[in-house]
């Protein structure tokens, strides 16, 4: 329920305060989650019920969407997250990174908190170009305001004009220590 998922962010809320941010990996608020499975719940529709979480940290987003009656799987890099992941949201999950995987195509509808850096970020796009099947696949994820809006470096926008962005609103409230504005973005494979 809620309080375990306001918790389990509370604490690694805290953990990051004393350890540092990792990559610009923030954990998704508890709100923007909801936020993000109303939208999964409204873009993905019911007829493909599988929703991958790409970097799925301890799986915030994966409870919201499942609650939502999707079937998530989530994968991350960091093995730890993935066993928290497995315990707090009852999925299943695999261990991958951004940089060196590739995805025997899929039947997923995507959702992410992808890290933030530019050349992550960019690489993260890149694979989930190669990811979503077909013209017309979509995912929703959570980025750094106007994002989506950049016009350099050459990389990130050959990747973004390969996605029409379908929908985005402003996050409407802060991710923890920090105070990075972001946005919900759905975005379309063009």
């Amino acid at each position: 329920g809620s309080d375990t998922e306001n918790w389990l962010y509370e604490c690694y809320v805290e953990y990051q305060k004393r350890a540092g941010v990792y990559r610009s990996q923030f954990f998704t608020p508890p709100a923007t989650a909801k936020r993000m499975a109303e939208l999964a719940d409204e873009y993905f529709g019911k007829d493909n019920p599988y929703v991958l979480d790409m970097c799925c940290g301890f799986g915030m987003l994966t409870e919201a969407v499942k609650e939502k009656g999707f079937i998530v799987e989530g994968f991350d890099n960091n093995s730890e997250m993935l066993e928290l992941y497995n315990q707090f949201t009852g999925c299943t999950s695999f261990k991958a990174d951004i940089n060196g995987y590739s995805f025997d195509g899929g039947r997923w509808n995507i959702i992410s908190n992808p890290p933030y850096e530019i050349k992550e970020c960019t690489q993260f796009l890149k694979l989930l170009w190669d990811m979503l099947i077909d013209d017309g696949g979509l995912a929703i994820l959570l980025l750094p305001k106007g994002f989506v809006d950049k016009d350099k470096p050459k990389a990130l926008v050959e990747v973004l004009e390969k996605f029409n962005v379908v929908h985005r609103e402003d996050m409407d409230e802060e991710f923890a220590r920090t105070k990075i504005n972001a946005e919900i973005v759905v975005l379309e494979k063009a």
